[in-house]
């Protein structure tokens, strides 16, 4: 979510300087007059021209030379000239260094006002003026971010000016130079955000592992809370916003973690975190919902820190997508009634949104950027109607009004400024606008008058152009050739190609003189080269050995050559005059020098700190440094013209510094060339427009007239019948009432005598029935106790012959195992008195080996009794396995028992089916006696109808035996008629 910056406008800058020097001229009157002294003597001192033949020392040259350009200077410049503010570095230039061209962050403020920052700067610009101007705020200090209120009444700043930060508000409503309020801070912001009811603005700063986060009241301009956040590592980059639902909650996000934060009794708490991967930005989606997006393309929904719902976004406009390789999220903005969502893929999302459910997926509206270029900053914003979208495609800054967009849409918007996305490599101006190339070949050109970007345009290869001398072409140097183009609304139109130099590959750096009759140019090999352009031959050259030149610049008459270390080497008609040591004492010695420029009358030297020396070209070791906004970005270009210092910077600013005031010029409109077909084609459409508009207002001024008039006459005939209806359908109703009091007088009487037979017959009816149904139902209850009482009879028998069985199944369960015990103690008795035989026999083995034979029969025989001991053992075992069988069949027959139980629930089961069918028969006699009494509403209606026939006795005979006959002969059920 960045925004943009721009350059000074000319009468605004003009009428500040006018005012400081009112405010300044009597405290300088004293030096004023001893410099009209000066100047009073010095105009008596000749001016002496050398000319190139001759002979002099080179150092009578020099001398003769600075008194005359010394003379020159007295005589041009005010006295109030070399005053040097106290308020700034000392310098000797007035003027600070200000932006040209390039935005970081961008938004919508009140009507149809974009307020840009760039590099320290607060500009503007007025989309619905006629001739729109990015104009800078006036607003004192550093500027390093600011914040608009979502009803846009706030417009909040945090500056730095003299190491002191603090936070400016102001109302875009009222005024945007006017200060509301000021607060001061603790530490410089750099993050700003203003509460959904513009009562609150919070700032962040980040510190070392840890973030300060600081709240002001707007109502009380009280500092409200403040406090320092832990943080689990060092992150540089941070986004902030309030909760729409509650002012008292902060989302603060820094890498891959959100802390939500809550103001409240003077402290700035974290009550939770939530922990992301691969996040890059978040906005609230809803009051309550707030919405992460992420490398991998997807939107990550969050209430507090639960996950609700994770939206892919290749599935929401898949016709633009499905080709797409990248799905980066880089930049999102939430509205009441609108959401937007920016791709690295160069594809912009707007969706219809509202404030309790967030966006409406399904309303879907792409923008494809064409020449997306992917920027570490990138800026999306809705005006005060949600009617127009402010977004960028890496280079230009562009509004697209929203209720023009299809589902799909490749369209470039209206440009509001274009920036530069790599180091700038040259810079040029003339009177009317001021041309930057950047070192990927992007040309842009800005108008000095309203500031704005009147063309901008692609080349690639190039790395040089120079803008020719009271004409809109511009000589462009590339790789492959040298060519002529032309400045159009279009971009820069290729007019004449040249032919290919080889020596253009070993220039190191070139420059022409003022009156452009001069080229002057430096090697890579340090050799300095000096030709005429018109002849094309060389003036003088110089060889310079291990000198580690790294630019070149000229200044009357004489060329500049600067190395590393801030030695400048002079040349004047090609003979080496002394050299000059330009460094400053404001900046360190272990800083090197990279570029030099040069006017009439200053010398510019830059630093790879991206600090600027400027010196006057009759004192050149007396280097002063230049104040500027532009920080930490080191100077790849300079270019002094005419009255002015254009500086181009790595991070792709183009910045302006001025040398002197310039007249404003007569007409501030930017005129740029076009194509005459265009205008003409242009303008005979906008004639066939307005023609088409008058014969449509004309047209539909007599349909409306038209149909005006048919429509009143159509309303009078529809009111009079209307009327004629009336009357006539009043004297129909006024009859009808007159007959029907009639009628109802008869109809009562007739209907009370045939209610009161009715009335008979039903309880003659109703008392059968119901005695009828009481017999049914207590010959129905006697039959069921007497089944219960059978069902319980045969439950108890069941049960005692089940204890019996049980009974007898423990006793044989006891039998058993007293057998299986006396088995095992006869059987252990038999093994103890084996083996003590066995070990005789073995003793008596060993004793009387003579009697081996008759021990060996004695064994024989012990082995055979220990065969038949072996075959009891069997046979017991055979026992008990028939023991356990009739154990088993004693359990099946529990188990069968256990079925007859269950078959007897089932037949109690069956004898409660046939009672709930008797209730069922019930409530069908219950029906039965509700289709009489339905049938006795019958009667009453045919009753009320013989009032139509009170008129006519024959009718009203016939209809009343009818009715007679119909109630004699009722018919009865054929289910009620059968015996129960």
């Amino acid at each position: 979510m960045r925004s943009i910056t721009a350059s000074r406008s000319e009468p605004n800058l003009s009428n500040k300087k006018k005012s400081t020097r009112l405010v300044t001229a009597k405290r300088d009157l004293s030096q004023g007059k001893k410099a009209a002294e000066k100047i009073e003597k010095l105009e008596k001192i000749p001016v002496i021209i050398k000319e190139g033949g001759s002979d002099e020392s080179d150092k009578d040259d020099s001398k003769d030379f600075l008194k005359s350009d010394l003379a020159i200077k007295f005589k041009y410049y005010d006295p109030l000239w070399f005053r040097i503010p106290s308020n700034m570095t000392s310098s000797h230039v007035r003027n600070e260094i200000c932006s040209v061209t390039g935005f970081e962050r961008a938004a919508f403020s009140f009507n149809k006002t974009i307020v840009l920052l760039e590099n320290g700067k607060m500009r503007h610009i007025n989309m619905a003026e006629d001739i729109p101007r990015l104009d800078f705020l006036p607003i004192s200090g550093r500027t390093t971010c600011f914040s608009i209120s979502s009803d846009f009444t706030l417009f909040a700043v945090a500056t730095e000016e003299q190491n002191n930060s603090k936070i400016v508000v102001y109302t875009p409503e009222i005024s945007m130079t006017e200060e509301k309020c000021v607060y001061g801070t603790q530490y410089l912001p750099t993050e700003l955000c203003i509460s959904q009811g513009a009562e609150i603005i919070a700032c962040l700063t980040p510190l070392d592992e840890r973030i300060f986060v600081q709240t002001f009241d707007v109502k009380d301009g009280i500092n409200n809370c403040s406090g320092q956040i832990l943080t689990e590592k060092n992150v540089k980059l941070w986004e902030m916003s309030f909760c729409p639902a509650d002012e008292g909650v902060i989302c603060a996000l820094g890498g891959t973690m959100a802390y939500m934060l809550r103001a409240s009794g003077g402290y700035v708490e974290n009550f939770s975190t939530i922990q992301l991967t691969d996040v890059t930005c978040h906005e609230w989606s809803n009051d309550v919902n707030i919405m992460f997006g992420t490398k991998d393309g997807t939107l990550s929904v969050y209430r507090e820190t639960i996950l609700l719902e994770i939206v892919n976004i290749k599935n929401l406009s898949q016709e633009v997508l499905k080709d797409a390789a990248i799905f980066h999220v880089v930049c999102l903005r939430s509205t009441t009634r609108r959401f937007a969502c920016q791709l690295a893929s160069g594809i912009v999302l707007v969706f219809d949104s509202a404030a309790e459910s967030g966006p409406i997926w399904s309303t879907s509206r792409a923008i494809i950027l064409p020449d997306f270029v992917h920027h570490r900053s990138h800026c999306l914003s809705f005006d005060f109607g949600d009617e127009t979208l402010l977004y960028d495609n890496g280079r230009c800054l562009m509004t697209v009004p929203i209720r023009f967009l299809t589902r799909i849409n490749a369209i470039n918007g209206d440009v509001v400024t274009v920036r530069h996305c790599s180091k700038v490599v040259c810079v040029k101006s003339n009177e009317h606008c001021i041309a930057s190339l950047d070192a990927s070949g992007f040309f842009i050109i800005t108008s000095k008058n309203t500031k704005r970007v009147l063309c901008y345009s692609q080349i690639d290869d190039a790395f040089f152009f120079t803008i020719l001398k009271k004409s809109q072409h511009l000589l462009i140097a590339s790789k492959n050739c040298l060519e002529k183009r032309i400045i159009t609304l279009d971009g820069l139109i290729p007019f004449e190609k040249f032919m290919k130099n080889d020596i253009l590959f070993d220039i190191k750096n070139l420059i022409f003189s003022l009156d452009n009759k001069y080229l002057m140019f430096l090697t890579k090999n340090d050799h300095v080269y000096c030709l005429d352009i018109s002849t094309g031959k060389t003036l003088w050259s110089v060889d310079y050995k291990l000198h580690f030149f790294t630019s070149i610049a000229f200044c009357n008459s004489t060329l500049l050559l600067m190395n590393q270390k801030f030695i400048v080497t002079r040349i004047k008609y090609g003979k080496d005059l002394s050299n000059v040591n330009m460094h400053a004492s404001d900046i360190g010695f272990s800083i090197t020098s990279e570029l030099i420029e040069a006017n009439e009358d200053y010398v510019f030297v830059s630093a790879d700190c991206g600090e600027l020396l400027c010196s006057l070209s009759s004192a050149l070791d007396e280097p002063k440094v230049v104040k500027s906004m532009i920080r930490g970005q080191r100077i790849t270009h300079l270019r002094a013209f005419n009255n002015e210092l254009l500086i181009g910077y790595e991070n792709g600013s183009v910045a302006f510094l001025k040398l002197k005031e310039a007249e404003e010029p007569e007409n501030d409109v930017d005129l740029i060339l076009c194509k005459f077909e265009g205008v003409v084609n242009l303008k005979s459409l906008l004639r066939d427009i307005d023609t088409e508009r008058n014969l449509i207002r004309e047209s539909t001024e007599q349909f409306v007239k038209m149909y005006t008039e048919n429509k009143e006459k159509e309303m009078q005939e529809a009111k009079s019948a209307f009327e004629e209806a009336m009357r006539i359908y009043t004297e129909r109703v006024k009859s009808i009432e007159h007959e029907f009091q009639e009628s109802e007088s008869i109809k009562h009487q007739t209907i009370a005598s045939l209610k009161e037979l009715y009335a008979e017959e039903n309880r003659q009816q109703k008392e059968k029935y119901e005695k009828m149904i009481e017999d049914q139902i207590r010959k129905s209850f006697r039959q069921m106790e007497e089944k219960q009482e059978e069902l319980k009879r045969v439950i108890a028998a069941l049960e005692l012959k089940l204890d019996m069985e049980k009974e007898k199944l423990e006793a044989a369960k006891e039998k058993h195992n007293e057998a299986l015990q006396k088995l095992r103690e006869s059987h252990r008795e038999d093994a103890g008195l084996l083996e003590e035989e066995i070990w005789n026999l073995k003793a008596t083995c060993v004793q009387l080996n003579e009697q081996r034979d008759r021990i060996s029969d004695e064994n024989e025989k012990n082995i055979s009794e220990l065969k038949i001991s072996k075959q009891q053992i069997e046979h017991l075992r055979d026992t008990n396995v028939k023991q356990e069988n009739a154990i088993n069949k004693l359990s099946d027959a529990i188990t069968l028992m256990k079925t007859k139980e269950v078959e007897v629930k089932k037949s109690q089961a069956k004898v409660q089916q046939k009672l709930v069918v008797r209730e069922k028969q019930c409530e069908d006699a219950l029906a039965q006696n509700h289709r009489l009494k339905r049938r006795m509403q019958d009667m009453e209606a045919r009753i009320e109808q013989l009032a139509d026939c009170v008129y006519e006795p024959r009718r009203l005979e016939h209809a009343v035996l009818r009715l007679l006959a119909m109630s004699q002969n009722v018919d009865i059920d054929e289910r009620y008629r059968r015996p129960l």
